[in-house]
C-alpha cells in the first residue's frame, strides 16, 4: 500500500519522499489505513518501494501485499499521467463501492478508474469490480502487468481464457485492444484489433513503445487497416490446424472431432469457409472452427435458407454473455459478423433482414494441398473485401 493518512488527516505517499523524511515519519507520526481505518507501519529499504503494511493479523481486504513489480507501476504510472497534466489521486478509497483503484485520473467533469493489474484474479470479482466503477459514473480502464504479455511473433500474442475478458472497446469508433505495462522495461505493449485463431492465440496490430514515447489518449487511438501481415499468420494457424492432431484435446475439441467424424469429414479437409476470422470471436467459448462448422454441416445445408435467429439458438450454448465484457461498450454479434462475412464472399445470400440463402455449395477437397491452396484463395478474397470496406 503506497498511501495512507495521518491522525490530522493528511495524506501521505511514502514512494514520492526522501530516504531521510521517510525514516524521521516513521520515528514521528503515525498513519492509518483509508479503508479501515487501522494503524500501518511503515517499511522502506534500499531493495523495495517504500510503502505502508497492515498488522500481521488484520482482515482489511488492503492487507495483502502487492509486490514491488505492480507497486513500482502502479507510480510509473501516476507520473505518467502527472507529467501530461492530468489531475490524478493514487489509491483513492471509494466507500461507496469499498474499492480502491490504483489510479483515478480527472479529466473535463469525467472520472477514470485505473487499474494495473499483474495477478490473476477471477472472472467474476473483475467483472464486479468494473461494475462498481460504472455505478458511479466513472470509466474503468484496466491495464495488464508486462509480466502476463506472452508474445508468440511479431503481430501475435497468447493469452489466457481469463485475461480475455479484460478487452477494451470504449466506443464503436475505436479498436478493440488490450493493454500492457512492463514496470521492469518501461513499455506499453497495444494488442489491436485481433483476431483469435483458437482458444489462446490472438493475431492483431501489435505495437510496443516506452512509457515517455505515449500520451494517455494514445493508447485508444492507435489503428491500422492493414491485415497483410494479420493474414499470414491466420493461414500459418491454420496449416498447423489442418496438419496437427491434438494428443490432449479439451472435453470440447474431442465431441467436436467426434461430432465431424459422424459428418464423414475430417480437419485437415474441412471446406476453406470454415474456420474464417471473425473480430468478436473473443465471445465465444469454442475456436472458430467448432462453431463454424457446425453451422455449415447442421444448418446452412441442410434448410438451405436460414435465420439470424435460426444461427444463434444453434450456437446458443457456446456465446459468452456480454456482462463477461464489461469494457466492451458496443454490441458485438459474431454469429451476424460470420454470415455478413459469408455474404460478401457469395457463399449465402441476405434475402431480408434476418434470412439467408445458401449459394455456393461447399467444396469437397481430396486432397491437403488442394485445401491449403483454397484457404489462400479465400483469405486473399477475405482481404480485398476488408480493403473496400475501409476505403
Amino acid at each position: 500500500m503506497l498511501k495512507a493518512v495521518s491522525k490530522d488527516g493528511t495524506t501521505t505517499i511514502l514512494a514520492l519522499l526522501s530516504k531521510e523524511r521517510i525514516i524521521q515519519l516513521r520515528l514521528t507520526e503515525i498513519f492509518f489505513c483509508p479503508s479501515c481505518k487501522e494503524k500501518v507501519i511503515i517499511r522502506v529499504g534500499d531493495k523495495r518501494i517504500a510503502h505502508f503494511a497492515h498488522q500481521r493479523k488484520s482482515q482489511c481486504v488492503l492487507s495483502a501485499g502487492e509486490g514491488e513489480y505492480h507497486e513500482q507501476g502502479k507510480l510509473d504510472l501516476y507520473h505518467w499521467l502527472k507529467n501530461q497534466g492530468y489531475y490524478v489521486e493514487l489509491e483513492t478509497y471509494l466507500p461507496q463501492i469499498k474499492q480502491r483503484p490504483d489510479l483515478l485520473l480527472f479529466h473535463k467533469n469525467k472520472k477514470v478508474a485505473i487499474e494495473y493489474q499483474c495477478a490473476t484474479i477471477p472472472t467474476k470479482q473483475f467483472v464486479s469490480r468494473t461494475i462498481g466503477y460504472k455505478k458511479l459514473g466513472i470509466t474503468p480502464i484496466w491495464i495488464l502487468g508486462g509480466n502476463r504479455f506472452k508474445r508468440d511473433k511479431q503481430q501475435q500474442i497468447s493469452i489466457t481464457p481469463t485475461d480475455q475478458h479484460f478487452i477494451h472497446q470504449l466506443n464503436s469508433r475505436l479498436p478493440i485492444s488490450y493493454l500492457y505495462y512492463c514496470s521492469n522495461t518501461k513499455e506499453f505493449a497495444i494488442s489491436y484489433n485481433g483476431w483469435l485463431s483458437g482458444r489462446r492465440t490472438v493475431i492483431g496490430n501489435l505495437i510496443i513503445r516506452p512509457i515517455r514515447s505515449l500520451k494517455f489518449v494514445d493508447l485508444f487511438n492507435i489503428s491500422s487497416n492493414n491485415d497483410t501481415e494479420k493474414v499470414k499468420l491466420w493461414l500459418y494457424e491454420k496449416k498447423r490446424f489442418r496438419f496437427k492432431n491434438q494428443i490432449h484435446p479439451s472435453k470440447d475439441e474431442k465431441q467436436w472431432r467426434q461430432w465431424l467424424y459422424l459428418h464423414r469429414s475430417h480437419p485437415s479437409t474441412l471446406p476453406a469457409m470454415i474456420y474464417l476470422p471473425v473480430l468478436s470471436q473473443w465471445k465465444m467459448t469454442v475456436p472458430p472452427w467448432n462453431w463454424q462448422s457446425r453451422l455449415w454441416f447442421d444448418l446452412i445445408i441442410k434448410k438451405k435458407r436460414v435465420t439470424l435467429s435460426d444461427c444463434q439458438y444453434l450456437c446458443r450454448n457456446y456465446i459468452s454473455p456480454d456482462f463477461y465484457f464489461p469494457l466492451v461498450s458496443p454490441k458485438h454479434e459474431p454469429i451476424n459478423e460470420y454470415l455478413t462475412l459469408l455474404t460478401h464472399l457469395g457463399y449465402i445470400k441476405k434475402v431480408s433482414k434476418q434470412t439467408f440463402e445458401l449459394q455456393k455449395e461447399l467444396i469437397s477437397y481430396k486432397s491437403l494441398d488442394q485445401a491449403l491452396e483454397h484457404d489462400k484463395l479465400i483469405m486473399n478474397h477475405f482481404t480485398s473485401i476488408r480493403k473496400s470496406s475501409n476505403t
